[in-house]
């Protein structure tokens, strides 16, 4: 759940500089580097005090973003052009749905072995190449081969509907 900036309890020009104060500018890229808390997966952390009493944490590049241009609304992510997750310049920041985000990184080539790698340059690949193509070729249940493999049925079915591991032609 997304808080904006209406929800926090602190005045704008005190949260403003709450921000103000952990980052620092990077000369070479215009990004505004984040120096606060940062979460596992790389952005800026700053914990608030919603108007309930509430104390939650929020990503700083969407504080950012709304201290300069206003509410961000329900389901919408607020990503960088920069590529820089601790960044929260809002110049660097656009605002997209999910489906933009990821043809954004997909445009910047950002596929890499992260979350939308294909095949078993993925960090969490079970199968191999050659597992996917001895899959394909079976014609045993799919339950045996899901416990074969150890991946579940749906992966099975998702494979030989060429659904997942597209790269691959279907060799029949």
């Amino acid at each position: 759940m997304s808080i904006q900036i209406s929800e926090i309890s602190e005045k704008h020009s005190s949260l403003r500089e709450r921000v103000e104060l952990r980052t620092i500018p990077e000369p070479n890229s215009g990004c505004w580097l984040w120096e606060g808390i940062v979460s596992k997966d790389g952005y800026g952390i700053l914990q608030v005090r919603t108007l309930t009493g509430q104390t939650k944490r929020v990503r700083a590049h969407r504080v950012a973003w709304e201290l300069e241009n206003g509410p961000i609304p329900v389901g919408v992510l607020a990503c960088h052009r920069c590529d820089n997750r601790c960044c929260v310049n809002p110049d660097h920041i656009f605002l997209g749905s999910p489906s933009d985000n990821i043809r954004d990184m997909v445009r910047k080539g950002r596929e890499g072995p992260g979350a939308f790698a294909p095949g078993n340059s993925h960090r969490l690949a079970k199968l191999s190449e050659q597992d996917v193509i001895e899959i394909r070729r079976s014609h045993e249940k799919q339950s045996v081969l899901a416990s074969r493999y150890g991946v579940h049925q749906s992966n099975i079915s998702l494979l030989q509907n060429g659904r997942i591991w597209k790269h691959l032609k279907q060799k029949d």
